[in-house]
Parts: structure tokens; C-alpha cells; sequence
């Protein structure tokens, strides 16, 4: 799936992998857990971590709606940024949606959510999770540190996997003109996002994150 409507075509100097940074002792010790109202949905939230797609990429049925979140330890900071509960959840402030939905309106989905923080404040309309939506066949391989992952099973290609933990080279022809995206035959957990995104990420205090460059060819 390869969506081509960015909000602005301006081209792709640097592309990076940006992902939420546990940044002091008191964040690495936050934990978030999911409150789910029925026993049907949570069945169902089980079956949709199993298929990394449908979580990573499409919209939860309005029912499921908003994603009720609670702090059970560490002291939440306010970040802009974040991990949710589960290993394929992120959050992102009412701000950092606004930015990228400002930049890249048609690449990413977001859902609502309740946080329940310790002391029993509940922060409405102030959480989302970001489910990005566009995804771009720019891996270049031959210039990767990737390996082909073939099925066990028919032999069929399953994609590529990483063979050392450095961000992959991208096609800078097929990257020019978006803000933020995902690989289709890559991790889909690595969000990637241009050089505009990262410096007004940046100047917005919009974190905190990580960013790795990601060479363009």
C-alpha cells in the first residue's frame, strides 16, 4: 500500500527513524496499562496484536473508541511522545498530532484516548495513538544491512529483516514529497520522517525522541 497525497511535495533532503526516548530514571520506571471495557474487545485487541497490520495501520471500530490508558507506576511527564502499554502502541499530545497532521494530513490515523494518570486525573483530548498509514516500498536492499526472510513454510518471501540495528538506505525518489511514513517489507514498528518533520519536532519541543539518519540513494 503506497499513498501518494502528502500535504506538501517539497523534497526529501535526509530521512530519519525517529521512536519515543526514555530520557531520565523516573520514564524507563512509567508503566501504562489498557483498560478494556468488555471481554469481546479485549479478544479482539489480542487478535489485532497478533496481526501487526490491522493494529499498526487501520482504524479500531467506534465502539472500541476512546482507548482508555492508566499509569500504574512512575510519574508521567508530560511528553509529547511515548510508549503505550503494548510493544506496537506509541502516544503522541494533542500538539504532535496537530504537527504532523499539519505537514502529512493524509499519511496518518489517529485514535482518542483516556489517560488515567495515579492520582486519578483523567486527561481527555489530550492523548492519541498515531496509526501511520502510508507505507513506501524505498527500502534499497542492495545498500542494507538486511537479510531476505523467506517462509518456513512454502518458501515464499516474507519481506527483509535487519541484520545489525542501523537504520536502512532509502529511495530518495520514491520518500521526496512525504513527511512521515512506514517501509511495506520492512519492521513495520520504524517510523520514518522527513528533515522538515525532525527540525519542527525539534523547535516544538515535541519529545522527547530518538532520530537516526537514514542514508537516501
Amino acid at each position: 500500500m503506497t499513498m501518494t497525497s502528502p500535504g506538501d511535495h517539497a523534497p526529501v533532503d535526509h530521512a530519519w527513524m525517529i521512536s519515543p526516548l526514555l530520557d531520565d530514571t523516573a520514564a524507563e520506571d512509567i508503566g501504562l496499562g489498557y483498560q478494556q471495557p468488555t471481554r469481546d474487545q479485549r479478544d479482539e485487541m489480542v487478535k489485532s496484536f497478533r496481526g501487526h497490520s490491522k493494529w499498526l495501520y487501520c482504524p479500531l471500530p467506534e465502539d472500541h473508541l476512546p482507548l482508555r490508558y492508566y499509569a500504574f507506576k512512575g510519574n508521567w511527564h508530560g511528553r509529547a511522545f511515548a510508549r503505550g502499554p503494548m510493544s506496537m502502541d506509541l502516544l503522541v499530545s494533542s500538539e504532535l498530532r496537530d504537527l504532523w497532521a499539519e505537514l502529512d494530513p493524509t499519511a496518518v490515523h489517529f485514535e482518542p484516548v483516556e489517560l488515567t494518570l495515579r492520582d486519578g486525573t483523567v486527561l481527555k483530548d489530550r492523548y492519541w495513538v498515531p496509526k501511520v498509514t502510508r507505507t513506501l516500498d524505498a527500502l534499497v536492499p542492495e545498500k542494507s544491512a538486511v537479510t531476505r526472510r523467506i517462509s518456513r513454510v512454502d518458501g515464499a518471501p516474507l519481506g527483509w529483516g535487519y541484520l545489525k540495528n542501523i537504520p536502512p538506505t532509502l529511495n530518495r525518489a520514491v520518500v521526496d514529497g512525504h513527511h512521515i511514513w512506514r517501509l511495506s517489507n520492512l519492521s513495520p514498528y520504524d517510523i520514518f520522517v522527513s528533515d522538515r518533520m525532525k527540525v519542527e519536532m525539534d523547535r516544538r519541543g515535541l519529545g522527547p525522541f530518538s532520530a537516526r539518519q537514514a542514508p537516501l540513494d
